[in-house]
């Protein structure tokens, strides 16, 4: 009596989930379509137009002062990507200790940072690609 229960039911069971299994692929099929709509959204000069959405305690943007221009010139000069067997990599070339920078001279190479002297300026290029930690010292 079980055997043809089962035969019986056996073949509903699997119709009745191959065709579930079909709705569910056609809705998925749907979604996917609806993903692939382009959407309008609004231009790059509308964006450059748009006010700041931050809100600032003092009621305005902090800005980094600096004493001299010229700190800002370097900093964005030199930009150190790795250091690897005594030789740093700076603004995609590879220098050894010695080596003349746009007439600064590779000076130190120390395990985060790197060290550039031209003449009393000594500037500091630290490895650390997310922050912009470079310093300018005088001797």
């Amino acid at each position: 009596m079980g055997n043809k229960l089962l035969k019986i039911f056996l073949p509903f069971f699997i119709i009745c989930t191959y065709s579930q299994a079909q709705s569910e692929l056609k809705k998925i099929d749907e979604i996917i379509e609806k993903i692939k709509i382009k959407r309008a959204g609004i231009s790059n000069d509308e964006i450059k137009n748009l006010k700041d959405p931050f809100y600032y305690k003092n009621g305005y943007k902090k800005s980094i002062k600096r004493k001299n221009y010229k700190n800002r010139t370097i900093s964005s000069r030199y930009k150190l990507y790795a250091i690897l067997n005594e030789k740093a990599k700076i603004n995609g070339k590879w220098y050894k200790l010695g080596s003349k920078i746009k007439g600064y001279k590779l000076y130190k190479i120390c395990t985060n940072c790197v060290k550039l002297k031209k003449g009393g300026k000594i500037v500091t290029l630290y490895l650390h690609r997310k922050s912009k930690k470079i310093s300018i010292s005088g001797n």
